[in-house]
């Protein structure tokens, strides 16, 4: 992402952060608004968060972040593409899932 900004503003002021991921969202509805609902799981977790300083590590969380997307792991990138982004590094130290089906 961007070098500047106000997230980056909060990750190096704070150093903590929390996340979620959600996947097979699905409404469910209802006869009446209040009986609708939804179906979903997720993972949610915090943990210490931090800039990656160095091009080697910021190589690296990249690579794995395209492996993620594409399932593919042999990729390069430009020094200056490199040098541009700002890479973040979260460390999950709680973890937990819901499952509403």
């Amino acid at each position: 992402g961007a070098a500047e900004g106000r997230k980056v503003d909060l990750v190096r002021r704070n150093g903590w952060a929390g996340f979620e991921l959600d996947t097979g969202y699905r409404l469910q509805g209802a006869e009446a608004a209040c009986g609708y609902t939804a179906a979903f799981q997720s993972v949610i977790g915090e943990g210490p968060i931090r800039v990656v300083e160095t091009a080697e590590e910021k190589r690296r969380g990249l690579a794995a972040i395209m492996r993620q997307a594409t399932c593919c792991g042999d990729w390069t990138f430009p020094d200056a593409a490199v040098d541009a982004v700002c890479v973040l590094r979260l460390d999950a130290e709680e973890l937990s899932c819901k499952e509403h089906l």
